[in-house]
């Protein structure tokens, strides 16, 4: 029996797609190794780029599954009604969805056209269940943790309990992915997530809506044992051996505190690689960074989100003090650690004057760089009921648009130039704040007005400014596809702090 993996994974933006593109999952790596550990066959396909009906059904005839898994986030749910209906009126091979959209979407997925199936929640062994009953010609409408759609209703199957041990999974099949077309590898950076789950429950993360699936819910933050993680990055260096970083795309590689330190040390001895992760403001102290710095880290990515206190708290349900953000990225410094802050514009009940507010609070902290998103209300998390509630989205939510949610106190304009304009903006602020308080302060207040000025030239400036990121992500792409080795010396020389060899 031959299953067949179909990952929509196509940027944003179309013109990107031209110069490259493909992201790493870790999901279908790990339900390929189950699968394959059990003698089924399996391929993926990688869409990475808008496909014509005849080349998609071309490839579709040419693999000849018995069952085709779509794999799907909410930035590109929008697309897969169109590649389901183009499959159905063809062939009648049986389709099932997963990914994090169709987890926390399950009713609006398996609604749509030439879908039968849905997988809710970890799906290694519910496909295995679901394979195994198709290759015996069993029925297979109660199998724990997926939706089957009948003739005549939905049946939804009760979610199967969590994987509580990882290190009972075999380690991840690399060998489906393309490792040359992969947009990392391009950069000689291997991406792994050695863990699962987060023990934290930010409004606008789909973590805390997928952990309130499971019965098991108390153990959905899970680890890998740092002996059996070595064991997945060497085979992942020996699988592709042009990999001379590692990208930890963990929620929190801090988490829990002993565990990291066993990592890093076990990571500095029999790995070495320069390697970046992900960290939480709140779990990091000196004996983190300093076993971090000495195992190799040379960036950290540091969730600040808002700079506006009422909403990180009471919206994000993010309990943490400017000051214990501020700490984090000092401790980085320090020790001599890039730091990369991710945040968001545009979320429920921000003003430009909040918005003003994150900015301010990055130009404070100064990380080595800052992202600044535009908010999107995933599916099922608390941040997408409040803005349900509040009149500022309805259903179904439209994952194509820019700026989804609709407030009048905040318009689609100012989210678009806020998030565009965040890092220059960042820049100013902190040339303000250097100077003396009695000039600094009046300076601070001219600014914030001059950018909340209702006849401020929002939409004018976002062109501008989208116009000069397209020329330089146009650079930066033909450099890393074409030129990578010029792209990683530019990379390291624009660094506050250099990597290390």
């Amino acid at each position: 029996m031959k299953v067949l993996f179909v990952y929509l994974d196509l940027p944003a933006d179309p013109k990107i797609a031209l110069e490259g593109w493909g992201f790493y999952s870790e999901g279908l790596a790990s339900m390929s190794s189950i699968l394959k550990k059990e003698g089924y066959e399996v391929s993926l396909y990688h869409i990475t780029k808008e496909l014509s009906r005849e080349e998609f059904l071309e490839r579709i005839e040419k693999e000849k599954p018995d069952l085709i898994g779509f794999s799907v986030g909410s930035d590109n749910f929008f697309r897969l009604k169109k590649y389901s209906t183009w499959l159905k009126k063809r062939f009648k091979i049986p389709v099932i969805c997963g990914g994090y959209h169709p987890t926390l979407a399950p009713d609006e997925t398996i609604n749509l056209p030439g879908v039968d199936m849905v997988c809710v929640g970890e799906g290694e062994y519910p496909l295995l269940e679901l394979c195994k009953r198709i290759e015996e010609n069993r029925p297979y409408e109660d199998i724990q943790s997926i939706w089957v759609k009948t003739d005549q209703r939905i049946i939804k199957n009760p979610t199967r309990p969590l994987i509580e041990n990882l290190d009972d999974l075999p380690l991840p099949d690399f060998s489906i992915f393309d490792f040359e077309k992969l947009i990392s590898s391009k950069i000689s950076t291997g991406t792994v997530m050695i863990s699962r789950g987060c023990p934290y429950n930010c409004s606008y993360c789909c973590n805390h809506a997928i952990k309130n699936l499971y019965a098991n819910k108390d153990k959905y933050p899970r680890v890998r044992s740092p002996q059996v993680a070595i064991e997945y990055l060497k085979k992942l260096i020996n699988h592709y051996d042009k990999i001379k970083y590692i990208s930890f795309w963990d929620n929190n590689l801090s988490w829990p505190k002993n565990w990291c330190l066993s990592l890093l040390e076990l990571y500095r001895k029999e790995i070495g690689l320069p390697f970046s992760c992900n960290l939480r403001a709140d779990t990091i102290d000196e004996e983190i960074i300093s076993a971090l710095k000495k195992s190799g880290c040379f960036r950290v990515h540091i969730g600040v989100e808002s700079g506006n206190k009422e909403i990180r708290y009471k919206i994000l349900n993010r309990y943490m003090p400017d000051e214990i953000i501020s700490k984090a990225f000092q401790l980085c410094r320090k020790e001599g650690i890039n730091t990369l802050a991710y945040n968001m514009i545009g979320l429920p009940f921000e003003t430009p004057r909040a918005a003003l507010d994150t900015i301010k609070f990055n130009a404070m902290i100064r990380p080595s760089r800052a992202l600044a998103a535009i908010f999107s209300p995933y599916r099922g998390t608390e941040a997408t009921r409040v803005s349900l509630e509040a009149g500022f989205i309805t259903l179904p939510i439209d994952y194509s648009k820019e700026v989804i949610l609709k407030t009048k106190d905040f318009t689609e304009e100012e989210v678009k130039f806020f998030s565009s304009a965040f890092r220059p903006l960042m820049k100013i602020y902190m040339l303000i704040f250097k100077f003396p308080k009695v000039i600094r302060d009046p300076m601070e207040k001219a600014m914030d007005s001059f950018l909340c000025w209702k006849y401020f030239p929002y939409k004018l400036l976002t062109s501008l400014l989208r116009t000069i990121k397209s020329f330089s992500d146009r650079a930066k792409n033909i450099l890393r596809n074409r030129l990578p080795k010029l792209y990683l010396f530019l990379r390291n020389a624009f660094l506050p702090q250099k990597i290390k060899f």
